[in-house]
């Protein structure tokens, strides 16, 4: 480096607003997708050395009152116990945005004052199966976090595929949730002009699970957070949340559920949690490549998984593949979509 150059993280902030979300003042999502390799740590933003705890993170920004955009970068990524971990491994910003990171713009106040206990997270096919299956052995529920845009059927079987694949490592699968993402980042998707909302989509997922006997549907990430958040974020609550709710009964681990298109966010429980990464058609390059990089580490699974189904995507149903739908989830989009294009017209 130049004599007397200044050290430096080159950061490129995303030029977007979404529109504005109810109850906020809209949400900018700052992805710094044009990072370069980091030249100092991110813990130096923040005046901190190692070792530190999230604790000393979120004081050290909020004490300080740092607003130099490496900063804020800074606390965002190290207050966050898996994506920190995979930072500390590799030190670069550009290998956590490939693994699922973005900045949720959300403040220290608005985390914390954020319903994290929300009790309207059903639990009761949980407490179902154990009374069914007893309480010895280890006991996994499941995680998936999407748009679900519409949900389909490769969504339901990418489920399917992770259960089986644990419980055939003798695994139990007790309960199981899908999580829509929040209204501003599905706006996000084709421009937002095939949006449904997160009421009309969490009611969609509802019915697609309503028989299932461990299937429930998770509304928390959608309606109670206020702002779009990562999907570490989302893991972390439910796994508290169920953590409080058997506490002394029974523990239980939660298994993050992720297509191969996303296979990278899978290096975010390299340390800690779990996860199942299912195969889809289409992203086996990918699949290869992450299943060869984390295939020793035994919080994490991959699932080869080969079928028609997994070959369906919401944004193709929302081009017309009506046949990736079950049939009553089928005909209720297409009322939900005809009546949003009615109302777009007027």
């Amino acid at each position: 480096m130049e004599a007397g150059r200044e050290h430096t993280l080159p950061i490129k902030k995303a030029d977007r607003r979404l529109p504005n979300i109810e109850g906020d003042a809209g949400w900018p999502m700052k992805t710094y997708k044009d990072t370069e390799p980091d030249h100092i740590p991110l813990w130096r933003f923040l005046d901190l050395d190692e070792p530190f705890s999230c604790e000393d993170v979120d004081n050290a920004y909020s004490n300080n009152g740092f607003d130099d955009e490496r900063a804020i970068l800074a606390w965002k990524v190290l207050r966050d116990a898996y994506f920190c971990g995979e930072y500390k491994k590799h030190g670069t910003t550009e290998r956590i945005f490939e693994s699922g990171f973005f900045d949720d713009g959300l403040t220290p106040a608005s985390l914390r004052d954020m319903d994290y206990s929300w009790a309207r997270t059903p639990i009761y096919k949980i407490r179902r199966n154990l009374n069914r299956l007893g309480r010895g052995g280890r006991c996994a529920v499941l995680l998936m976090t999407g748009a679900f845009s519409p949900i389909h059927k490769g969504h339901v079987l990418c489920m399917e595929a992770a259960k089986e694949e644990l419980e055939r490592r003798h695994i139990r699968v007790v309960g199981g949730y899908i999580s829509p993402s929040h209204d501003a980042y599905v706006e996000t998707k084709d421009g937002g002009r095939t949006r449904l909302d997160a009421r009309k989509r969490l009611a969609l997922c509802r019915m697609a699970v309503k028989d299932s006997r461990w299937l429930m549907v998770d509304g928390w990430e959608s309606l109670c957070a206020t702002v779009p958040v990562t999907f570490a974020l989302v893991y972390d609550r439910l796994k508290n949340y169920l953590t409080r709710r058997f506490h002394g009964t029974m523990t239980i681990d939660v298994y993050f559920v992720v297509g191969s298109d996303n296979a990278a966010y899978a290096r975010a429980f390299a340390d800690l949690g779990h996860c199942v990464c299912v195969e889809r058609f289409g992203y086996g390059k990918k699949y290869k490549q992450i299943s060869a990089e984390l295939e020793h580490n035994q919080r994490i699974i991959f699932v080869g998984y080969e079928d028609w189904h997994l070959r369906c995507s919401s944004s193709s149903v929302r081009r017309g593949g009506l046949r990736m739908l079950d049939d009553i989830i089928r005909d209720r989009y297409r009322q939900l979509r005809s009546f949003g294009d009615r109302l777009a017209r007027k």
